[in-house]
This record gives structure tokens, sequence and C-alpha cells, in this order.
């Protein structure tokens, strides 16, 4: 090949990158700045005084705190990324109200963990279809995207 098709081949593919990255910048939303609302909403539907922090990972709550990924920008619109926060506010509240919280044994293998989490979510899904219908289509618009 080339030398100058191959530069030509890299100069296209930064900019596609560079364009995509301005256009999930566009959406993202970021937990400082709606912690406060989530904080409200957390604590309106628990009855609790839940705190809202950054996860260091995937997050999920202990005690009365629930961690949510410092941004999100999953999907192609504002609206969508904060109502996924929205949806895992509400989650967590219903994971943490059945006393769902995640493996017990510290001596499991990831994907062990990750299908413990799943069988969870599975009974977390029906409760929260249940009792917040709304908010159970906006994990149907989230599965969608994703």
């Amino acid at each position: 090949m080339p030398l100058d098709e191959y530069l030509f081949g890299r100069l296209v593919t930064y900019l596609k990158r560079k364009k995509q990255a301005a256009e999930s910048q566009a959406c993202r939303v970021n937990l400082d700045d709606v912690k406060q609302r989530l904080t409200i909403l957390a604590r309106a539907i628990s009855g609790d005084a839940i705190e809202i922090f950054p996860a260091e990972r995937e997050g999920g709550y202990k005690q009365h705190n629930f961690f949510l990924p410092v941004s999100c920008s999953f999907f192609p619109t504002i609206e969508d990324n904060l109502a996924f926060y929205f949806y895992r506010v509400i989650f967590l509240h219903i994971q943490r109200q059945l006393g769902l919280n995640g493996p017990t044994r510290t001596d499991l293998t990831l994907a062990e963990a990750q299908q413990q989490a799943m069988d969870a979510a599975l009974v977390i899904l029906v409760e929260l279809e249940h009792h917040f219908p709304p908010v159970a289509r906006i994990h149907e618009q989230c599965k969608a995207i994703l």
C-alpha cells in the first residue's frame, strides 16, 4: 500500500473517532449535574436518607448509599441518558428493598457473580414492572438502544 493511502486512511479513522467523541460529549449527563435531583428521587421513593456517590465500577448500593456512574453517554440524547439515571435509582431502590445485595460469597468468580446479578435482576425487573410501569418502559428503551 502506498504511503499516501495509508496516511489518508489513518487520518479518516482519526477524524471519525474525534467526531464520535464530540457527539458522545454533547449528550453526556454528568452525575454531579443531576445528583441533587437523583437524591431527592431516591429519598422520596425509599423514605430513607439515601446519599448518591460516584461508582468506582458498576455501581450498586450499600446501606443508605447508592453508587452510580460518574457520567452517562450510552444513548443518543440527553433525555435518554438522564432517564437511565432515574431508572438506575429506582432499580437500586427495589434491589435494596428486596435485600438483594449481590454476591454474598467472596470466593465467586466474575462469571458466577455476574450470573447471580442476572438472576437477581430478573426478580427486580418484575417488581419494577409492577410498582413503576413507566420506569419499566425506560428499561425496554435502554435494551433497544444498547
